[in-house]
């Protein structure tokens, strides 16, 4: 930072290597994240070598005001390439490569920070493998976990990682080796072998299934896709639209790419529930198709006939109105989603109602059970009294047993006293008796 004038700091200017016959064009499309646009120019100012000649162009994706005002007042030597249009991923490089000098061109995204050595190492994957048409780097998140070291393509057309759903991990043993494909926010590509492509399908628009096409248009050009681990870099994968946009967008492409790709997807591997033995398979697949394509490859291919390009103001009305028509199906799903939504919210509210109804029902029958509850208590605390009155009696028809059965006692004792009494009168009387009848 330096002081300007007024005594306010200004921000130090960036400045970017820009020689007359590079060797490399690193291609940067950019929209809207102006800081991490900075901190992407910064990485390449302070870790590109002088070994490699580049030029870095900055293609303006109907860029904002504040992307603007940094880039003429915080970078200097790179070339900007300013677009009305949102071109997207594909678009966006096409318009990038229509400028570009180099004999590779490096594709980045605006979010991401390179590492020492990043460059070096791709081009010397290029140079010691003339059969490969694009190498890839390895991706690590901010935090320093990995994100990305080359990716697996399914027979379904969905992708997965290398290491599939599990910890990140390297799973290959080599530090260069081929792979299905791997994202452009970081993957150099022969300029020769782009143009013999045709550069990247415009039709997948914005993003989305625009590297895996590009790894398939590759290999179909008869060359392969490589991944080296020494080339390395952060990406801070920061998103500027929402899921469901993002959801619907990956969904429409994946049909496009699905349906070009039809029968060579045939070759390809299931994504079985045992994943380990399906990533086997996979890579498996990968080496094999990487060492056919070696065996046969014979040099680079040049198209027989060139094909013309459409003008700058045709490519712009074209992704004005692609992105016009996306929006327009994209609305007509959220409709149908809000349609439904309200039959449900319909169906619901009827469930509601019926919730309430029965709700007031039971109210009703509760307030009858209570009546007989209480009903139920007040003759339960009558019986209570009557049985504590009954254990009253009792008690006291205990007491009286007691009683008598001790003046029983008593009786039988005094009984058992005069007993020998009374049979000595009873002797004498029997006496008398016989004197008198004597007499």
């Amino acid at each position: 930072m330096s002081e300007s004038a007024d005594g306010n700091a200004t921000p130090r200017v960036i400045v970017l290597p820009r020689e007359s016959e590079p060797m490399v064009s690193i291609l940067i499309p950019t929209t809207s994240q102006a800081q991490l646009l900075l901190g992407c120019l910064r990485s390449l100012e302070r870790n590109l070598g002088d070994s490699i000649p580049v030029e870095v162009i900055v293609v303006m994706n109907a860029a904002t005001d504040e992307v603007r005002r940094v880039l003429e007042e915080q970078v200097s030597g790179a070339i900007v390439v300013d677009s009305p249009a949102n071109l997207g991923v594909a678009g966006g490089n096409n318009r990038g490569r229509s400028v570009a000098r180099g004999q590779y061109m490096a594709l980045i995204h605006d979010d991401v920070e390179i590492m020492p050595r990043w460059l070096e190492s791709l081009v010397e994957t290029m140079v010691e493998r003339p059969e490969a048409g694009a190498v890839a780097s390895q991706v690590y998140f901010p935090d320093g976990r990995l994100q990305l070291a080359g990716a697996i393509l399914w027979k379904n057309a969905l992708t997965s990682p290398s290491w599939g759903s599990g910890e990140p991990r390297i799973r290959n043993p080599v530090t260069v080796y081929p792979v299905d494909y791997s994202g452009t926010c970081s993957i150099l590509v022969r300029t020769q072998t782009w143009d013999a492509i045709g550069g990247l399908d415009q039709r997948l628009y914005p993003a989305y299934y625009v590297d895996v096409d590009l790894c398939m248009s590759i290999r179909r050009h008869g060359q392969i896709v490589l991944c080296n681990l020494d080339s390395k870099l952060i990406h801070h994968r920061s998103a500027s639209s929402k899921v469901g946009f993002r959801s619907f967008i990956a969904t429409r492409n994946r049909a496009i790419f699905s349906e070009k790709w039809k029968s060579e997807l045939e070759r390809y591997e299931f994504r079985d529930p045992d994943e380990t033995e399906a990533l086997n398979r996979a890579q498996a697949h990968t080496e094999r198709l990487a060492r056919e394509l070696s065996e046969m490859w014979e040099g680079p291919k040049v198209p027989d006939v060139e094909q013309d390009q459409p003008s700058v103001a045709s490519q712009d009305l074209w992704h004005w109105t692609t992105e016009r028509e996306i929006l327009r199906d994209y609305i007509a799903q959220l409709d149908s989603k809000i349609d439904c939504q309200e039959s449900s919210f319909a169906s619901l509210r009827t469930a509601h109602e019926l919730l309430v109804s029965a709700n007031s029902s039971l109210r009703s029958s509760l307030e009858a059970m209570r009546g007989v509850a209480k009903d139920y208590h007040e003759t339960l605390a009558v019986r209570e009294r009557e049985l504590s009155e009954q254990r009253t009696a009792k008690e006291r028809l205990k007491e009286r047993c007691v009683r008598m059965r001790e003046k029983i006692e008593n009786l039988q004792a005094k009984m058992k006293r005069n007993q020998k009494p009374l049979k000595w009168h009873q002797r004498f009387i029997r006496r008398l008796k016989g004197t008198w009848r004597s007499d």
